[in-house]
């Protein structure tokens, strides 16, 4: 069995790297923050802790409500979410589609997205956390909208190397049904790992 579970998990619809890079800048308040987080700050944030920047930013990006409370998950049954958590193999189903689907010609951004998703935070300080925080990558809410209507061209195919067969459709369906309620609920998205 796959020790990887990943989850695709509501944020704030805002640029990601924005708020990463003022994450890594270990910030003592929530002045200069690319947005207004001064709520999330006061629920989340002990002025007195240190808190590193990949815990930082999931406390202040996760959806949450006006007192700190976390919004519901994508997928309210968590079957969609578990199935999209867990494939076999050392891969997360983002790092899967990206090896396995080959754009058309000049459809790079549909590559970029799905690297964003994937592998965004690579090297990067919001990358792992204490606890275990593991975040792959995040993309805002437009990105969102973006990544979906880029998945449903269908300008793109899938490489017939690929060894799950019907893999790269299966996560694809899995993916849009999260993506569009993303959109409905006006929030960007990250990639979670646990293990």
């Amino acid at each position: 069995m796959n020790k990887i579970f990943i989850t695709l998990d509501p944020i704030l619809d805002v640029n990601p790297m924005a708020m990463a890079e003022w994450c890594a800048s270990m910030p003592k308040s929530p002045e200069n923050a690319p947005v207004d987080i001064s709520m999330r700050w006061k629920h989340h944030v002990n002025d007195n802790t240190e808190i590193d920047p990949a815990n930082l930013f999931f406390v202040l990006m996760i959806d949450q409500d006006s007192e700190g409370k976390l919004r519901r998950q994508l997928d309210d049954t968590g079957i969609n979410r578990e199935a999209f958590g867990r494939i076999p193999g050392e891969y997360s189903p983002i790092q899967y589609i990206c090896e396995f689907i080959i754009p058309n010609s000049g459809n790079n951004r549909l590559t970029f997205l799905l690297n964003s998703l994937s592998s965004r935070f690579e090297n990067h300080p919001c990358e792992t956390g204490n606890g275990g925080t593991i975040i792959r990558g995040a993309i805002s809410g437009v990105e969102v909208i973006e990544l979906k209507k880029n998945l449903l061209s269908k300008e793109w195919k899938i490489d017939q190397k690929e060894p799950l067969d019907g893999g790269v459709a299966e996560i694809i369906r899995l993916l849009l049904l999260l993506l569009r309620k993303a959109e409905s609920r006006k929030c960007g998205v990250m990639l979670r790992e646990h293990r």
